[in-house]
């Protein structure tokens, strides 16, 4: 009935008004795919889950808390 419809409005208003990705912390990117493009070198994919990244950072890939830098940013979506 009502009440339920008011309810369910009253959650999806809170679920919206939540960061979804808190910036503070540790970069934490789960790596979806690793592939070389000619031109480019390795490419990581993945989904930003903490943390925040730019062009020029110096990051550690783990496991093996390999060196790597940051050359370009992409997003999609």
């Amino acid at each position: 009935g009502k009440n339920a419809l008011q309810t369910i409005d009253a959650v999806k208003a809170k679920l919206e008004s939540l960061d979804a990705r808190p910036e503070e912390g540790s970069l934490l990117l789960p790596v979806d795919r690793v592939f070389s493009k000619a031109g480019f070198g390795t490419v990581i994919t993945g989904t930003l889950v903490s943390g925040t990244v730019k062009v020029g950072d110096q990051i550690f890939v783990d496991p093996g808390h390999t060196a790597a830098r940051v050359r370009r940013l992409e997003t999609h979506g």
